[in-house]
């Protein structure tokens, strides 16, 4: 998301970098989604003078299977996430998003909904709440690498997410003007491992539907 050349020229160069990277021996093995998500934050770092006007989403499937979503500012910084966008309708549509794909707010101790009235009341908490994708201090850390304070992953089946998405970008289309008419959803699965299990086979599956009837 951001100004349209801007856009257009960071993926002519992204592009220009995976090619090279392809046709490189050992320049292959970088070709995971971790590394395109390093080599798209360290190119919006060098133009950090002069900076893409472009707001980020990389997402991907690693070779274990699981996948991987990254959102970006404008000079690189990025950050792992389960769920992320970006553009027109950001603000409103990422907490409706949080909120479909996350568990219930749960008691950090005794796991009770953040809905039962025996524990809040009007003005008041009576027990301590958390938010029920956090990950706890001492799991955050492995080995010498500090992983996210939350879950960056979701556990749902393909249709119950096309639909959460669609509902939400109904949500959005009905008090943001600027958000189209329709909705692309693209599902990408792995299909196939191969047996040196270097490569794997991939589709992608495109559904549209309607967000709005004029």
């Amino acid at each position: 998301a951001g100004c349209s050349s801007d856009c257009d020229a960071l993926k002519r160069q992204i592009r220009t970098e995976v090619n090279a990277l392809q046709n490189w021996c050992y320049g292959r093995n970088t070709l995971t989604v971790a590394g395109i998500s390093n080599l798209l934050g360290q190119s919006l770092y060098a133009r950090r003078a002069f900076p893409f006007y472009s707001f980020c989403v990389l997402a991907g499937i690693e070779k274990t299977g699981h996948a991987r979503v990254h959102v970006y500012d404008a000079i690189g910084s990025h950050e792992r996430v389960a769920i992320g966008c970006a553009g027109n309708g950001k603000e409103m549509l990422q907490p409706i998003l949080d909120r479909m794909f996350s568990s219930s707010t749960v008691d950090e101790t005794k796991g009770v909904s953040a809905h039962d009235e025996d524990n809040i009341r009007v003005g008041q908490i009576k027990t301590l709440l958390r938010d029920g994708r956090a990950v706890e201090a001492s799991k955050q850390r492995v080995g010498l690498r500090l992983e996210p304070p939350v879950e960056t992953y979701v556990l749902c089946e393909i249709k119950e997410a096309s639909g959460m998405l669609i509902k939400a970008y109904r949500s959005v289309a009905e008090r943001e003007i600027s958000i189209g008419d329709n909705i692309v959803i693209c599902i990408i699965k792995r299909i196939t491992k191969s047996t040196n299990g270097d490569d794997s086979v991939f589709s992608m599956e495109v559904v549209r539907s309607k967000l709005k009837d004029h």
